[in-house]
């Protein structure tokens, strides 16, 4: 006999004795409520009930733990309690019905070890939020881990071909090549529809000196070209008719108003965002978003030139580490992404029990958003783990070249942490309340109605 046979039996039962219980719960209140009317004395009452229901001494003998009632079976040089004795009576009863001999039967192996471990892990209270991984999740977060490094030594690879150190050839990203052979003139005609006050080369006259400005450099000194920061300062400086730029030296230079103001924010919103796509697929194109900030690091000592942080960043954007790349560095987060979500979606379709347990987690989450969800969080962190770890490979291959740095991972890794870490933060009080609270919805749903003498039921191969 399978093990899910044997549950089949156990629920079937269950089923049977639903009815029962509930009627005979309900007699047993009308009579405990006759009774409460009649004596006055609460222990003779206790008394009384404990002899009409035949529970002995019922009113000395402290209520039972919750523990106790369980479905599973007693382990060796352990007693059998009564509600395991009543299962296995009733589970012959069953079997009996449908002509099996149960004497051929080990009732006590009818429900499987790991089986029972699962459900009491399901709705065992605890007072954090536990994400229980078991050997496919642990197989899929190896997969997205391996599936973004090849994504990432195939395809990003470093921007543009370059000879680094002067004497290691090093083959540039051919999707970054593609995106980047598409560039377009400085001078079209969005950026002559979007002009804004921040996009000035020649600071001089402006009131501010940025030093180490140019030609090449300047979009990565003027927060304004940041994708990211840029909808924020930018804004602001449109707003202003101001410029907000950071020197090579790391020092913030911040101009008095030289250009028209803008009084809409909303029309400076969509002047921002349409400049930024006008300088985008230009030669030099747009920093990463928040690229710009690394400029402040004004630390480190990388390479023969002794380069800062900051330095490197600059360097690197000159190189062709631009937002277009970022999108390039973007496509092995999405192979991580689509192997973990797809093989979230594939299994809760084909695995009823991890459906279960997925949805009794997210009510103890609180969140019905996949990536609230503990043992999501948890897989997402493990991939990326892998990923990133795969990405300084990468850069250790690339005899130390900082363009071989998949930017896109490591933001994303980031992330992964910060939700893993902030998952983790919720307080004993509320998982409580939510594990009790799904338990409860869990109990409300019932077992399923089945009958042992339907011809449908599953058989019983022995």
């Amino acid at each position: 006999m399978s093990a899910d046979d044997g549950l089949d039996v156990v629920l079937t039962w269950l089923s049977i004795d639903a009815a029962e219980l509930l009627t005979q719960a309900r007699a047993d209140v009308a009579q405990a409520e006759a009774t409460s009317r009649e004596i006055g004395d609460p222990e003779a009452l206790a008394s009384t009930l404990g002899t009409q229901l035949g529970i002995a001494g019922a009113a000395t003998r402290p209520p039972a733990p919750l523990w106790s009632v369980s479905l599973r079976p007693p382990a060796a040089g352990e007693t059998a309690t009564p509600e395991w004795e009543a299962l296995r009576r009733h589970a012959e009863e069953c079997l009996r019905a449908r002509e099996v001999d149960s004497q051929t039967v080990d009732l006590d192996d009818l429900l499987d070890p790991e089986e029972v471990r699962r459900i009491e892990r399901r709705f065992m209270g605890d007072f954090t939020v536990q994400a229980h991984l078991d050997r496919y999740d642990v197989a899929m977060i190896a997969v997205a881990g391996l599936a973004a490094a090849l994504v990432d030594f195939l395809i990003v690879k470093i921007p543009e071909d370059v000879v680094y150190l002067g004497a290691h050839e090093q083959g540039g990203s051919p999707l970054t090549t593609l995106l980047q052979e598409q560039s377009v003139r400085h001078d079209n005609w969005l950026s002559e529809w979007s002009k804004v006050s921040y996009d000035h080369v020649n600071t001089a006259g402006l009131g501010v000196v940025v030093a180490g400005s140019g030609p090449r450099t300047h979009r990565q000194l003027t927060f304004g070209h940041d994708p990211l920061i840029g909808l924020v300062v930018g804004v602001i400086d449109i707003l202003r008719g101001g410029m907000t730029a950071i020197d090579k030296y790391g020092q913030l230079q911040i101009s008095g108003t030289f250009s028209a103001m803008q009084y809409d924010p909303l029309m400076a919103l969509v002047r921002q965002i349409t400049h930024i796509l006008s300088d985008g697929f230009t030669t030099m194109g747009v920093p990463p978003p928040g690229w710009t900030l690394l400029t402040f690091v004004q630390a480190g000592s990388f390479g023969t030139r002794d380069r800062t942080v900051a330095d490197l960043a600059r360097w690197m954007y000159t190189q062709g580490y631009d937002s277009r790349h970022f999108l390039t560095m973007g496509t092995s987060v999405a192979a991580v992404e689509v192997v973990l979500r797809g093989y979230w979606a594939l299994r809760k379709k084909m695995d009823s029990e991890f459906a279960e347990d997925v949805q009794h987690a997210a009510a103890v989450a609180g969140s019905d958003r996949l990536s609230a969800h503990p043992r999501f969080q948890a897989m997402a962190f493990g991939a990326y783990a892998a990923a990133v770890a795969a990405s300084s490979g990468k850069v250790a291959v690339s005899q130390g070249n900082p363009l071989a740095i998949n930017y896109a991972e490591w933001l994303r890794f980031v992330q992964a942490v910060f939700q893993f870490a902030h998952g983790r933060a919720v307080s004993p009080t509320d998982v409580l309340i939510r594990e009790s609270q799904a338990n409860a919805e869990a109990l409300a749903r019932g077992w399923p109605e089945l009958d042992a003498l339907d011809p449908e039921f599953p058989s019983i191969t022995l």
